[in-house]
Order: C-alpha cells, then sequence, then structure tokens
C-alpha cells in the first residue's frame, strides 16, 4: 500500500474574456499534492450542469498557476462558469475548485438623449468579493487609456449611464468594456488580487449636423458659414453654395473650411442676402446623407 497526499488547496484565479470567442482561466494548484490531471469543467446553464472541456497533466516541478483557453465561446452573448477538479493517480476526484463566472456586458443607445446604458452581470467565485468595477470605453476604434468610470460593487446587474453628447470626435461609434477588481483577501500563495474583464460590446450613433441660418462675414461674432458634424469621420464630405441665380459661388470638399462670403473664398465679397447651400456627407458606414437649405449672409 502507497498513500497520496491529498491537495490542501485549488484556487480558480480567475475567468476572464479575451476576445468574443476566447475566455482564459488561472487557477492556483497544490504542487505537493500527488494529482494525476486537473480537468476543467464549464456551465452555460443551471440546469445544464457543468460539462468538462478540458484537462491538463500534471508534471513534477509545475508552475503552480496554470492556463486554459476555452475557444468554444460567445463571449458577447453568454456568461460562463467555470470549475476546475484536481484527478489523483487513482483517478479520484480530490478537491473542487471555486468558480469563476465572467462577466456579461451589453450596451444599449439612446440617440435622441445621446447616452449610452450599460449593463453587466457581475463576476462570481472571488474569495475576496469584489471591491468595484472599472468601465473602459472605445470610440472611432481608440480604446482610452483610463477609465470613465470606476463603479462600487453592487448587487445582481450593474447600470451606468454614459452621457456623450460631449464626446463630438469619432465615428459616433463606442464600444465598452469593464473590468473587475477582487477585495482584499488572504489567498494560496500570497496571490495579489484578481481583475477580470467582461466583453465588449458597441453602439452607433447618427452623424449629427448644425447648420447655421445666418452669418455676418464683416463681423467677429460669425464670419465664417460652415456646418457643425459630430459623430462622423466622412469618407467624402462636399458643400456647394449657390447664389439666388443658381451660380455657384463656392465649393469645398474639405469638412474643415467654410465659406467666408466671397467668390470661392477669393476677392470681394458677394452681396448681402440668401445664399442656398446642398452638403452631402458620406459616413466610414458608407451612410450617404444630404442636406439642403438656405443660409442669410448678412452685414
Amino acid at each position: 500500500d502507497f498513500f497520496l497526499k491529498d491537495p490542501n488547496f485549488l484556487y480558480l484565479y480567475r475567468s476572464t474574456v479575451v476576445s468574443d470567442n476566447q475566455i482564459d482561466i488561472q487557477f492556483y494548484v497544490d504542487t505537493a499534492a500527488d494529482a494525476k490531471s486537473y480537468t476543467i469543467k464549464r456551465m452555460e446553464k443551471p440546469t445544464d450542469g457543468f460539462i468538462a472541456i478540458g484537462s491538463i497533466n500534471a508534471t513534477s516541478g509545475m508552475n503552480p498557476m496554470l492556463s486554459f483557453s476555452d475557444f468554444n465561446v460567445e463571449s458577447k452573448i453568454k456568461s460562463y462558469t467555470y470549475i476546475v477538479e484536481m484527478v489523483n493517480l487513482c483517478n479520484e476526484v480530490k478537491i473542487t475548485s471555486n468558480i469563476g463566472k465572467t462577466i456579461l456586458l451589453y450596451t444599449i443607445n439612446d440617440k435622441l438623449e445621446l447616452t449610452n446604458t450599460i449593463i453587466w452581470i457581475p463576476y462570481e467565485g472571488w474569495v475576496g468579493g469584489i471591491s468595484g468595477y472599472e468601465i473602459y470605453r472605445a470610440f472611432g476604434g481608440v480604446w482610452e487609456t483610463t477609465p470613465i468610470a470606476s463603479m462600487p460593487a453592487l448587487l445582481d446587474t450593474i447600470i451606468y449611464v454614459d452621457d456623450v453628447s460631449t464626446v463630438l470626435k469619432g465615428n459616433g461609434e463606442f464600444c465598452y468594456k469593464v473590468i473587475a477588481l477582487e477585495g482584499p483577501a488572504l489567498r494560496v500563495g500570497n496571490l495579489s488580487d484578481a481583475k477580470s474583464a467582461s466583453n465588449e460590446d458597441c453602439v452607433d450613433h447618427d452623424p449629427l449636423i448644425y447648420i447655421p441660418n445666418a452669418f455676418a462675414p464683416e463681423s467677429s461674432f460669425n464670419p465664417i458659414f460652415k456646418p457643425v458634424v459630430t459623430f462622423a469621420e466622412p469618407n467624402s464630405y462636399q458643400m456647394i453654395i449657390y447664389n439666388r441665380w443658381g451660380q455657384e459661388v463656392f465649393k469645398t470638399k474639405n469638412i474643415e473650411e467654410g465659406w467666408n462670403g466671397a467668390f470661392n473664398n477669393k476677392g470681394d465679397l458677394q452681396e448681402i442676402g440668401v445664399y442656398v447651400y446642398f452638403i452631402e456627407i458620406n459616413s466610414s458606414g458608407n451612410q450617404q446623407y444630404q442636406y439642403r437649405g438656405k443660409v442669410t449672409m448678412v452685414r
């Protein structure tokens, strides 16, 4: 007869979303135990129970922090719960870890209020609980380096409303993710506080255009006629100004260039009165927007 050393611990350090189809699991094992392998199990719905999705063989001198990547996931629409089981040399399950349940985040946009509401189902499973969440945002495909907000860990579902009315750059696409921060606790192996990322979710806002109805070339207050465009990084843009006889007096394809009241912005001012504009924007999402109207040149 020989005696197998049982494990004193098996800690699922974190499960974290890496992409729409990848979740990484890290777990900390007792390398002094007589382990044969570690089975990773996953549950999608409580009614389904846990199903084995992979295994890692134990080796002598192994690093106690093991990692496993699950590529068979749809992290944008589902939260997954993981556990790890240690199997000993007699093929007996000797210890089961805590759970690690991933964060599921989704976003709802309000195009009238210019807000994005971020809702997420919290992380579960840490020994230290959750100390809070950091919310990150990207617009135009570029992630901001610092979180736009930090939230305390409340119950069940957490909601944050992001007012984007002052974010005028970018193409109108906003993406969000949250990072859960583990609370302080005494953990095996003196492990530091863990972090877990949610899925990323994106919403779009239509381009907004503000077109003045008058301008005064000889004034310091409003000397240039130029529309203000937000939530658009156009593939193409043009603005044409016509006088009351239908003659073209100004044309530009530069969204930053306005009309100063002169013929093609050179020389003397055109006469005071009403002009017709035509503005066309092709957005980066290949949507076309056209605007026609009148603008009055005043002294």
